[in-house]
């Protein structure tokens, strides 16, 4: 027998759940949930419960899909609709196929953990502060798009980070809004709850005296600049080598440069280890690692020289004199130690 998978793409809907017609059911998304649950079940044993909402029961299609049933209350095709829309940006489970009659869709099964979960029990704190900068870049652009999730003040449910990063699950109600709160909400949710408590334990830190006035900026502008002043506001006491060096090259401000040997000396590690760490960053322009140059030249960057001269060149940097524009050791280690008194002393998150 060809798997259920095999069907649904042979034959691109839903006919591949011909059992429901063969037991007299009518196939009509108001038809009762539990009905169509116990229909389904018996059409295909092997169909698992994978997860149940208040409007929604999700079943194991295998191991990379599952269906969604919807309970009547919200059409999925809105849904369906929308993560067509979003999959073009990266956002969402894939979606497969969506059959009117049956108000049901076929997606991409995500398993992971989630975001909580995650955030208490990843080692790698550098994964966690990725992760929640994943999140965040992802809702702002939903932001752009001008779509509300309308979900993100409590969304312990709606992330689930897989092994190839967060996804946002359950579009059910999102809708077009000229002014969404995606990343509003979304911050509302790190300053406070569960995960406020999760992350504050593991040595995160969220300038909070600051938030407000950047939210409202970012609420006026929904500008990249805006988005970024955010994303900065949340950072970790550094402990590990790869944390220091990140919160060192973080502040190296627009307009400077400091060198590999430079960063290795504040942070206590080699020049190739500060190396490595810039060609595994992953909270770029927060850490701005493009203003890390070598002794002998522009050095290394993990998307082309060619785009570390753009990018260089755009702040006000003369590519022709890069010694010349160099902060020195010195002060830039004087802003490191300030920068680390300034999260000791931080009581909030």
């Amino acid at each position: 027998m060809k798997s259920l998978i095999h069907k649904a793409f042979s034959l691109k809907s839903f006919w591949f759940i011909g059992q429901f017609k063969a037991n007299n059911m009518k196939n009509h998304p108001k038809c009762d949930i539990e009905e169509r649950k116990k229909q389904l079940k018996k059409a295909y044993p092997e169909l698992k419960q994978f997860a149940k909402g208040k409007r929604s029961i999700v079943f194991s299609l295998g191991i990379k899909y599952c269906i969604k049933l919807s309970s009547g209350k919200v059409s999925l095709a809105r849904e369906y609709t929308t993560l067509q829309l979003l999959n073009k940006h990266k956002i969402g489970p894939k979606a497969i196929l969506y059959d009117k009659a049956l108000d049901a869709l076929v997606m991409e099964k995500i398993q992971g953990m989630f975001i909580e979960e995650f955030a208490s029990k990843e080692k790698s704190r550098i994964r966690v502060l990725s992760a929640v900068y994943n999140v965040a870049s992802q809702l702002f652009q939903l932001d752009k798009l001008k779509l509300s999730k309308q979900e993100m003040h409590h969304p312990p449910k709606h992330i689930i980070v897989s092994k190839k990063g967060p996804v946002l699950i359950d579009f059910e109600r999102c809708r077009y809004s000229e002014k969404p709160k995606n990343m509003t909400q979304f911050f509302q949710y790190l300053s406070e709850g569960a995960l406020y408590q999760i992350l504050k334990k593991r040595g995160f830190v969220l300038f909070n005296k600051t938030l407000k006035n950047s939210l409202q900026s970012y609420k006026n502008s929904y500008s990249q600049e805006d988005f970024f002043s955010l994303l900065s506001l949340l950072w970790l006491y550094p402990e590990t080598d790869f944390e220091k060096i990140y919160t060192a090259t973080r502040l190296i401000p627009k307009g400077k440069l400091s060198t590999y040997r430079d960063i290795a000396e504040i942070s206590g590690t080699l020049p190739i280890v500060a190396g490595f760490a810039m060609n595994k960053n992953m909270f770029f322009p927060v850490v701005p690692c493009h203003r890390v140059v070598s002794a002998e030249g522009i050095g290394g960057f993990a998307s082309g020289i060619e785009n570390k001269r753009r990018i260089l060149s755009a702040e006000g940097i003369n590519l022709g004199k890069l010694s010349s524009q160099v902060i020195s050791v010195r002060d830039l280690s004087l802003c490191y130690k300030a920068f680390i008194k300034k999260l000791e002393s931080s009581q909030n998150l």
